[in-house]
């Protein structure tokens, strides 16, 4: 069940910049690690991405 947020407060956010591994990991749903890394396949889909 949702909780009424109105009376949620948060103390602190911290934003920090995605790493090569995290935006793999988001773009492909995979780590490096678990893949083949083909830097090419990789760019070509984060291009795509912004599109």
């Amino acid at each position: 069940m949702l909780k009424d947020l109105s009376q949620v407060k948060v103390k602190s956010l911290k934003i920090e910049k995605a790493s090569l591994d995290t935006a793999f990991l988001n773009l492909t749903g995979n780590t490096i690690e678990e893949e083949d890394f083909d830097a090419r396949k990789f760019y070509t889909v984060l291009r795509r991405s912004r599109k």
